[in-house]
């Protein structure tokens, strides 16, 4: 009797030369395709000045010329770290990695999990991994228990994690994430890391997981094949005979468009139950897969012998569990300046299609924290929607998906974006004037003429800054700080006047809390139209 089930994967110089990457083993023709490089700060132990601390990327072994890696073959993912800085603790970091779709780790007696420190192989690297505290990532801790798992990272040392995967279906721009948790003794962040992702497609090909032939007695046996269809109907056969003839017999599945892969199985018994196996008897069987169109792949030979009659066996394979499906949402910028926020989220199929998805958010006001996660759409077919936002807030979204058997998929990681402060909300010291301006953002601006007027925001929570002002000509200048810590100096002149200016300002080294303060310099004319802060 013939069984069919769709085979699926389980679970989902900017720095310096010290970012060059441990040679792992690799054909000819497979080079790394490497994602953005993200980098920590760290006040230097020695003078205290901001420097960067860690640096980090993820990337994938791929040779598209040879088009690889295609569905079912082996391929290496990777994560990189170096330490930048001189930190007064040391800097020790902890990856855990966040598979793309349809993918999963793929360890044999020929791939193991890989852990390079300075480019030297770590004989102690973990070949089990356990759930992150990142949505959907899986931990990679390092067998010294005396630092809690984490991995060293002082200047100039570096570790690369190596870690061999497989991918059931063709990919393209599919994200493989990473999160780099880093021990600093400053900020203490973490990395967020990525790099898209391509499987390309592949010939037809009909192949066995090993072993083949499973739950073995006397008169029982299950066998399973692998079809790679490229989303191909048609129709599978398990040859059984007692020779390279066959012709015992032969148990045809129906294989439904879509797949790509599945993976059929036969407990080697007719329709009405009865089995074709005898005791004490080799058997050889192959697998062939016939399209609609009638062309046939046909896989190697297999056998297995049966048990003596009277004898034991172990009692069967059952058939593979339900995958659940994968959802994913489309990153936020930090910062934007309007209150309109378009969200995209979508999801890939498990064991059955996606049906529909759910969105959620959480909300924080510029200097509060954040509260409980609020459902925005709830099993919704559509795959965008936009927000109505409030203004001088920080939202959050994560989503996830549901097939048609009900299965639900994990929430994806969170992605933030901020909303503008309106320079209402800003305490002023000094002279200011309100002033209305319909192209300005909330159809306001402050404006001052005098040296020394003071707008701030007061115990906020802040990591990435922007001014939001009206520039003009004769403009003057503003300097901006966060507690002690002064951001520059910015002029607000232009050749004409601008309404609604983005002045980006420099990241701070970690999220902190504390008061924002924008000074003016002269008694030239300065507009402020808003603050914008994200404490991502």
């Amino acid at each position: 009797m013939r069984k069919l089930a769709a085979l699926l994967v389980a679970t989902a110089m900017a720095v310096v030369t010290a970012i060059a990457a441990a040679a792992p083993a690799k054909a000819a023709g497979w080079e790394w395709a490497d994602g953005t490089t993200q980098k920590t700060w760290i006040a230097n132990c020695v003078n205290g000045n901001a420097e960067n601390g860690v640096g980090a990327f993820v990337g994938y072994l791929a040779d598209p010329d040879n088009g690889s890696p295609s569905p079912g073959e082996t391929y290496w993912i990777h994560i990189y770290a170096a330490g930048l800085g001189n930190a007064c603790f040391g800097q020790w970091a902890l990856p855990e990695l966040v598979l793309p779709p349809h993918t999963r780790i793929a360890t044999d007696a020929s791939h193991k999990i890989m852990c390079y420190g300075n480019g030297v192989a770590d004989a102690n690297c973990p070949q089990n991994l356990s759930p992150g505290i990142n949505s959907g990532s899986l931990r990679i801790p390092s067998s010294d228990s005396t630092n809690g798992g984490l991995w060293p990272l002082g200047q100039g040392q570096t570790q690369e994690w190596q870690i061999p995967v497989v991918t059931d279906r063709p990919l393209t721009m599919s994200l493989f994430g990473a999160y780099l948790i880093v021990a600093d003794g400053f900020g203490n962040p973490t990395l967020p890391l990525g790099q898209d992702v391509y499987v390309f497609s592949k010939a037809l090909k009909t192949s066995y997981p090993n072993p083949s032939t499973t739950g073995i007695t006397s008169n029982a046996a299950v066998s399973k094949a692998n079809i790679y269809t490229d989303g191909l109907a048609g129709t599978g056969y398990f040859d059984l005979g007692t020779n390279t003839s066959y012709g015992l017999f032969s148990d045809p599945v129906a294989i439904p468009a879509g797949g790509p892969n599945w993976q059929p199985y036969t407990d080697w018994k007719s329709a009405n139950g009865t089995s074709n196996l005898k005791p004490g008897t080799t058997y050889h069987w192959r697998f062939r897969f016939v399209t609609s169109g009638g062309a046939t792949y046909t896989g190697t030979d297999q056998s297995f012998t049966t048990a003596s009659s009277g004898s034991g066996g172990d009692p069967g394979t059952p058939p593979p569990p339900a995958t659940p499906p994968t959802a994913k949402i489309a990153g936020q910028p930090a910062l934007r300046t309007g209150l309109s926020v378009p969200v995209a989220w979508s999801g890939a199929a498990g064991s059955a299609k996606v049906v529909n998805y759910d969105v959620r958010y959480r909300r924080a006001a510029w200097n509060g924290s954040y509260g409980a996660w609020q459902t925005w759409k709830s099993k919704t077919t559509a795959r965008s929607a936009k927000l109505s936002a409030k203004a001088g807030s920080s939202y959050c979204f994560a989503s996830r998906s549901r097939d048609a058997k009900g299965h639900v998929s994990a929430w994806t990681a969170e992605t933030c974006t901020s909303t503008p402060t309106d320079d209402r909300k800003l305490t002023r010291a000094g002279t200011w004037k309100k002033v209305k301006s319909t192209k300005s953002f909330a159809k306001t601006v402050l404006t001052a003429k005098k040296a020394g007027a003071k707008l701030t925001a007061k115990k906020a929570r802040v990591h990435r800054l922007a001014l939001l002002v009206t520039t003009g000509p004769g403009y003057g200048s503003v300097t901006v700080r966060v507690g002690s810590r002064v951001l520059g100096t910015y002029s607000l002149a232009s050749a004409k006047v601008k309404k609604q200016v983005r002045i980006d300002l420099p990241t701070l080294p970690t999220s902190i809390t504390g008061d924002v303060v924008i000074t003016t310099n002269s008694n030239k004319l300065v507009s402020i139209d808003g603050l914008l802060m994200s404490r991502q």
